[in-house]
């Protein structure tokens, strides 16, 4: 069901999970708050340096459109993968209307195009072009498949990790500590996680898997959100972070 935002942006409501994919508060505006910006993506974009991001939980691929709407802007390259085991259907992407929040509205249609050409049995694998400077991979598998995990650790590491996926009362295999030290592997040295999840059993599941979290005031309709380093890095944190 398609439910517009107090931002004026689209959600759907899942059936599955018996949740919206994003805040009902502000689909757009909580993506580039938490996932944008909190994942350090758009100052990395702006400053002009090639970026690697793993979301979990593609959803419908706003978070990805945002990000690639900024390396348009910024003319800089971007290599995004998306983990996403039940991928929406390109017309219900074209129903979203993406392309209206975007600078090249064009990305919208690139994405619905990569989804339509998507293989609908599980654990495809489909690469594309988001206009002239994002490259896509989606995967439409389990994002805890041990499969999937092991060649994901065969590539570079990623720059930024974006854990959207639903929260852990009905989705929580994404949650647990043994899938966040998977995941904790994936992640370059300066890297940084971003979610929208403060709870305590997720804060401290990523603890004990090598990160130090940072909570920071969230969008409107949440009180906080959260960003990640890994404790390794050992990264002097700025006051403005």
């Amino acid at each position: 069901m398609l439910t517009k935002t107090d931002d004026d942006s689209n959600t759907l409501f899942s059936d599955r999970y018996q949740q919206t994919y994003h805040s009902t508060f502000g689909a757009s505006t909580e993506s580039a708050h938490v996932f944008l910006h909190g994942s350090g993506t758009h100052d990395r974009l702006r400053d002009k340096r090639p970026t690697r991001i793993l979301e979990i939980g593609f959803g419908l691929g706003l978070n990805c459109l945002l990000c690639a709407d900024n390396a348009t802007n910024n003319k800089t390259y971007l290599s995004y993968t998306g983990i996403e085991h039940s991928p929406i259907s390109a017309a219900a992407l074209i129903e979203l209307n993406y392309g209206q929040l975007l600078d090249s509205p064009t990305l919208a249609s690139d994405l619905a195009q990569i989804i339509l050409d998507l293989p609908l049995k599980p654990g495809s694998t489909k690469r594309g072009l988001l206009g002239t400077y994002c490259n896509l991979t989606l995967h439409t598998e389990d994002a805890t498949s041990p499969v999937l995990l092991e060649r994901l650790k065969h590539g570079s590491r990623y720059d930024a990790i974006f854990l959207d996926a639903f929260s852990p009362d009905v989705n929580p295999e994404c949650w647990t500590l043994a899938f966040l030290l998977q995941i904790q592997s994936l992640l370059a040295p300066n890297g940084r996680l971003a979610t929208y999840c403060v709870k305590g059993s997720v804060r401290r599941n990523l603890v004990k898997a090598g990160f130090i979290v940072h909570k920071y005031p969230g969008p409107k309709g949440k009180r906080e959100v959260l960003w990640a380093n890994l404790a390794s890095a050992n990264r002097p944190i700025s006051r403005s972070e």
